[in-house]
């Protein structure tokens, strides 16, 4: 749906590579836009954490706490389930 279509035009070429007429052309369809839904604001408060040094929060498991060496945020509008933030932090120490 985004990317559209593109055109086509079929020609008549001598031997020499010369065009010599169009037989037919079919001109290109511009395919539909993507409409972003993310809040600079919110994702920045999403963000923040992660670039923090000090972001590596302990998380519980039946009492024994261990360290959370990736994370990701989704903050959706409860509204109308648009995105507003998207925030990851991988595991990079693999």
């Amino acid at each position: 749906m985004l990317r559209g279509t593109p055109g086509v035009e079929k020609v008549q070429v001598s031997s020499a590579g010369q065009v010599l007429t169009t037989l037919s052309s079919t001109p290109p369809v511009q395919g539909h836009n993507l409409v972003l839904t993310i809040n600079a604001k919110v994702q920045e408060a999403a963000v923040v954490p992660w670039r923090r040094a000090c972001w590596r929060p302990a998380v519980h498991h039946n009492g024994v706490p261990f360290p959370a060496p990736a994370g990701s945020a989704v903050v959706e509008d409860p509204q109308n389930g648009t995105v507003l933030a998207l925030a990851t932090d991988p595991d990079t120490t693999r």
